[in-house]
């Protein structure tokens, strides 16, 4: 309950665009991939099983961070890849569902 509160009160510092994106991406990770959703380090985090995917909100961007993200380099060269590894997605730029769906599906099978 205490992370749902934080989690909420992280929503509610963030931009009306910043939201609008965070639920798109928070429908897409737990009703089309059965993720939880969680306040965890600072950011919203996205669990399924021992996948972790982390989404930092900016003013006009969210670094969504993907273990072993840099493989990803070469499918998206739309999106900046910051020097920590984390996607960069501009509110104003399409999310990579298709990407985003592909990563899943690799590394929750790896498991």
């Amino acid at each position: 309950m205490e992370r749902e509160i934080k989690l909420q009160q992280y929503l509610d510092k963030q931009t009306l665009e910043a939201n609008e994106f965070f639920q798109d991406l928070e429908s897409f990770f737990t009703s089309t991939h059965g993720f939880s959703c969680i306040y965890r380090d600072g950011a919203p985090c996205f669990i399924k099983g021992t996948l972790q995917l982390y989404l930092p909100l900016f003013r006009d961007h969210a670094n969504l961070y993907l273990r072993n993200a840099g493989s990803l380099e070469l499918f998206i060269p739309e999106y900046k890849l910051t020097p920590k590894g984390m996607i960069q997605i501009g509110f104003y730029q399409k999310i990579p569902y298709d990407l985003l769906s592909r990563f899943i599906e690799i590394n929750t099978n790896a498991f």
